[in-house]
């Protein structure tokens, strides 16, 4: 190599080693890992459940469940004693408005509708979902076993909200919907302030005879039923019965004969019938009021609502009984039969002439229910009356 190139390639190396070192480029973090879209949830599975003001959460999946598969289902056919009328329209429209699930509604007698649904349930043509009459007649239709247990929805699970208990029997199947106080009614126009029969055995005296006394029938209606299962505390015996019917009063074939008979004062009295009943003849202006008997006020929840055996649509009739227990639910049912709630965090929407002394109310038990509901398949009462069935 000629000493010209040598010179040239070592002042080349010479400037590289005295040159700066290029600073290296910032190694590239490690990329985290990307955020998965949601995967949404298909609608044959859990669907996030709106929340009513005083209606649980349906926290757990299998009640989201629940509420899913009812949606799914569309709609929830009652057997209905209780929602009729104005009542009825205004309880299902809420009821829809919240969860999306459409009410049909077969109306009538507590009775003829157990009886409608054990033809039914023979057949293995199943359409009622729910039925709701008195508890003594739902207690019935346990005893037939027509009825499945509710003690799974999540109401019942609430602490501290009930002035009256749901759960009517262990098992949870007759679940209780509405309070309400079973006692004796007078019409004022008739019935001067003063007169008012003291005691049931006042109303054996000559005033009170030809069709005075209004009674529903037992064979159809639990009230006449409820005071014979409390005889003893009203100081009454089989004979006070039968000198009853001596009185000729006027049987009403429903509760609602009977009461709308007294509203209208074609009986001075109503022989027991509940407070409920009567409300909405109060709040249009007609003149009864309530009258506490010796012996004490019989303590009631009508209706009774309950879940039919193979319904065609069991998760809508669940989440129609949670949402009819919820605070929402007791609010606008209440409001809409102008009456007591069964929670203590609704307000108690009953005219002030139906509110009674507390202290004086029988409380009601499984056992009254039972006794009542066997009372009735049996037409004791109706015999001592001398009622056809």
């Amino acid at each position: 190599m000629k000493l010209t190139s040598l010179v040239v390639v070592l002042l080349a190396l010479l400037l590289a080693a005295c040159s700066p070192k290029p600073t290296p480029a910032p190694a590239l973090a490690t990329p985290a890992p990307a955020i998965a879209a949601p995967v949404p949830v298909p609608t044959s599975n859990v669907q996030p459940v709106r929340q009513a003001q005083g209606e649980p959460v349906a926290s757990q999946d299998t009640w989201a469940k629940v509420v899913a598969e009812a949606r799914k289902e569309g709609k929830v056919t009652l057997y209905t004693w209780a929602f009729v009328g104005d009542i009825g329209q205004t309880v299902f429209k809420a009821f829809e408005a919240r969860h999306g699930i459409k009410v049909e509604a077969v109306t009538g007698v507590g009775s003829v509708l157990t009886e409608r649904i054990k033809s039914e349930q023979a057949a293995k043509r199943n359409i009622a979902d729910t039925l709701d009459t008195s508890i003594a007649i739902v207690a019935t239709a346990k005893s037939m076993g027509l009825l499945e247990s509710l003690a799974d929805i999540p109401v019942l699970q609430e602490k501290g909200v009930w002035q009256f208990n749901p759960k009517v029997d262990q098992e949870g199947i007759i679940i209780g919907a509405a309070p309400g106080i079973l006692t004796s009614f007078v019409n004022t126009d008739l019935v001067k302030s003063g007169d008012e029969p003291k005691s049931f055995r006042d109303l054996l005296a000559p005033r009170w005879k030809g069709g005075k006394i209004g009674i529903a029938s037992p064979v159809t209606a639990p009230a006449a039923n409820y005071i014979y299962f409390f005889r003893k505390e009203f100081g009454l015996d089989d004979e006070y019965f039968r000198q009853l019917a001596k009185q000729e009063p006027k049987i009403g074939a429903t509760i609602r004969d009977a009461e709308g008979a007294v509203a209208r004062g074609e009986t001075a009295i109503i022989l027991a019938t509940a407070d409920a009943g009567l409300a909405p003849y109060i709040k249009e202006g007609a003149h009864i009021k309530p009258i506490e008997m010796e012996g004490g006020i019989v303590g009631n929840i009508v209706p009774g609502v309950a879940l039919v055996k193979r319904a065609p649509h069991p998760n809508a009739a669940r989440v129609f009984v949670n949402w009819l227990l919820s605070a929402e639910g007791q609010r606008v049912y209440a409001q809409a039969k102008i009456g007591l709630p069964m929670r203590n965090d609704v307000q108690d929407f009953s005219p002030p002439v139906l509110r009674m002394n507390p202290k004086r109310i029988i409380p009601m038990t499984i056992e009254a229910f039972e006794g009542a509901s066997r009372l009735q398949s049996e037409l004791t009462v109706a015999r001592l009356l001398n009622i056809e069935r």
